[in-house]
């Protein structure tokens, strides 16, 4: 499920032009 998630939250920023990977590193921080 998680997993899921987190596929369709990558796929929607990768459309919206953002920095995948340091949007994601910066909320696994949080």
């Amino acid at each position: 499920r998680e997993q899921i998630v987190n596929k369709t939250f990558v796929k929607m920023m990768d459309e919206l032009g953002y920095d995948v990977e340091l949007t994601y590193k910066k909320k696994v921080r949080l």
